[in-house]
């Protein structure tokens, strides 16, 4: 069963690795992400560790360097980039000896630029984040949301607005506008950030306190990375759907019937708690924003409906317990 979850409000491509981004209207997403996607980056000449790509967590300057295409720059929007310009307005050739020697000079050794065809990833192929997470980020640190700290390639708007709405897509599948042409994504991991989100992407200046809060909201994960498994082209304003495949996975859970109010409560658990109403509507999908403690391993959470008749009752592993009870609360995702 899909379920319409929001749509596509951003697209990013980053065609060398910790470089400016673009932003674009269109893109094709293909085995390895989108088309064009962090495709180029400069190693550490005699870096013999297994991840020897320069990025802006050893050279916070690099994002202020735009890869650039000559000519006519809609002509072949996959290209590759021909120039950089870098701090100060200069543009080198991106391969060019001057453009080396400068990135090696700011960081301080040698560095060469490379190509791979398939990508330079840390982790996947594809990043995406909910526009609610960078909201509350920001919010949480009294500062004004800027989504280039995160880097992702899709930006999201979910239906529902909730802060870290991504996560629980974790292990489904999401496609993009109501027929079966577009691309298919699998939500395969969370988006652990690194000190990437520190950098100011305008000033490059490093401001800690945007990690810190992170890990404070949500230790350490802002955004979910996937995997692409069908091709096919996205644009912005695609409505987004969340497919689970008829399998819970986490605290993700489904309504299958007609539900007005569901009542959760852990099972097994015998301590104090107050109840967490939340109306649904069919098909909606519940999703615990905090965790009682259950009793014993494995325990559950189990919801009962209540509403017309036909109201069934329905049980969500909770595969990740908080250390200290708290009361669970559900929220509808329509």
């Amino acid at each position: 069963m899909k379920i319409p979850i929001g749509e596509v409000t951003a697209l990013f491509r980053y065609p060398v690795k910790s470089m400016a981004g673009e932003r674009l209207d269109a893109a094709e997403l293909g085995w390895h992400g989108v088309a064009g996607d962090r495709r180029l980056a400069f190693r550490r000449i005699g870096d013999r560790a297994g991840f020897p790509w320069l990025t802006a967590s050893k050279l916070p300057e690099l994002v202020l360097h735009q890869p650039v295409r000559s000519g006519n720059p809609s002509a072949d929007p996959c290209a590759l980039p021909s120039h950089v310009r870098i701090p100060g307005g200069a543009e080198w050739p991106l391969f060019s000896p001057e453009l080396a020697d400068e990135v090696g000079r700011r960081h301080g050794s040698p560095v060469e630029m490379l190509h791979l065809d398939r990508g330079i990833f840390d982790e996947a192929g594809l990043s995406l984040i909910a526009e609610a997470t960078v909201e509350a980020i920001a919010r949480h640190l009294g500062r004004s949301p800027d989504v280039r700290r995160y880097r992702p390639n899709l930006l999201i708007a979910t239906h529902d607005a909730l802060p870290f709405g991504e996560e629980p897509w974790l292990g489904g599948v999401l496609t993009f506008g109501p027929s079966d042409d577009g691309p298919v994504v699998t939500i395969t991991n969370h988006d652990l950030r690194c000190s990437m989100v520190n950098i100011d992407p305008d000033t490059a200046r490093l401001e800690p306190e945007w990690l810190k809060s992170v890990a404070t909201l949500r230790n350490g994960n802002a955004g979910m990375y996937g995997t692409v498994t069908k091709r096919g082209r996205i644009e912005v304003g695609r409505k987004v759907f969340l497919e689970l495949g008829g399998v819970v996975r986490g605290p993700l859970s489904v309504v299958r019937g007609p539900w007005s109010v569901a009542r959760c409560a852990p099972v097994g658990f015998s301590g104090a708690s107050r109840s967490c109403d939340r109306r649904v509507g069919e098909g909606a999908a519940l999703l615990p924003q905090d965790f009682v403690e259950a009793a014993g391993q494995g325990g559950g959470m189990r919801c009962n409906a209540e509403g017309p008749p036909g109201t069934s009752e329905a049980s969500m592993p909770v595969s990740n317990v908080a250390k200290r009870p708290r009361c669970f609360t559900a929220s509808a995702r329509r």
